[in-house]
């Protein structure tokens, strides 16, 4: 199964509805992972997102004031992001070399409104970046709260309130994050669990460890590893943590035998904070123009 795939089984999801005596479905409009990984390929490709970056670290400031201060992106030079080398494939990389471009020149690019979740967690990460130090980090949850966030019909966002609630009680500031849950394969316990990103300075991480253990209930058996820390993440761990965001998509879940697919949330298992949120949507209006101003040029 190809975690990047738009086109996973829509014929047969059509087919199998129609062979159906039951009522028709309505599914809500498609965010096409096609274009979100046309966009990233070009911005990146084309050294724009580098100089979005540059220029915006100047003038971009601290949107939460309760931000500490720390060291932009711009403070230490680094390589263009298409030559780094990041530790998990990127998903936009992995999704072009199953599926070649079609005339990705003459297609406009993707809006922000018409954006995939993806492509918005990508611009969030990127936001984050300019505001300082990025920790990634990944949670399980006690039974009992899985339990109950499976119940929710946004079981990320629910997940997400109790770890905001946390970490302002521990740090007396909103803290943004970034983040996507998942379940763990058929062959092992299916356990919902997310990966994400917290805006956090390294004096702080004991602190955020305590948190997000008691957002996600403490275990009792202390020698299991309930939370991991990635104290230096780049830009490809993102891929690692969507990897398994399609099978939240309606016209993928009804093409997979139930195995595949146990939870009854149908909510894309995402969830960014509102202070990316302003930031993230000017990083990418930024790129797209600089795309389309690229691609007047003859």
């Amino acid at each position: 199964m190809n975690y990047y795939s738009t086109s996973l089984a829509a014929s047969p999801c059509l087919a199998r509805l129609a062979n159906t005596k039951s009522k028709k479905v309505k599914f809500p409009k498609r965010k096409s992972v096609a274009a979100a990984a046309d966009f990233m390929s070009q911005v990146i490709e084309l050294g724009i997102l580098d100089d979005v970056l540059a220029k915006g670290a100047a003038s971009v400031g601290h949107p939460t004031p309760c931000i500490p201060p720390m060291s932009p992106y711009s403070a230490s030079p680094k390589a263009p992001i298409a030559s780094q080398k990041p530790a998990y494939p990127l998903w936009w990389r992995e999704y072009r070399k199953r599926h070649p471009p079609l005339f990705a020149k003459a297609r406009h690019p993707v809006s922000w409104e018409n954006a995939h979740p993806i492509l918005k967690l990508e611009f969030a990460y990127w936001a984050m970046t300019l505001m300082g130090e990025v920790h990634a980090f990944t949670l399980n949850l006690r039974h009992d709260i899985e339990a109950v966030a499976k119940s929710q019909r946004k079981p990320c966002e629910w997940i997400a309130k109790r770890i905001n609630r946390r970490l302002t009680e521990a740090l007396g500031r909103k803290v943004p994050i970034v983040m996507c849950g998942e379940e763990a394969q058929p062959e092992g316990p299916r356990r919902l669990h997310f990966h994400g990103y917290a805006l956090i300075g390294h004096n702080d991480l004991e602190l955020v460890k305590s948190a997000l253990k008691m957002a996600g209930g403490v275990w009792m058996v202390q020698n299991q590893r309930q939370i991991a820390f990635n104290e230096a993440p780049d830009h490809g761990w993102l891929s690692y943590a969507v990897k398994a965001l399609d099978r939240a998509d309606p016209r993928v879940r009804v093409s997979l035998r139930p195995a595949y697919w146990p939870t009854d949330f149908t909510d894309a298992p995402v969830y960014k904070s509102d202070e990316l949120g302003k930031l993230s949507r000017k990083l990418f209006t930024a790129c797209r123009w600089a795309l389309l101003k690229r691609r007047s040029v003859p």
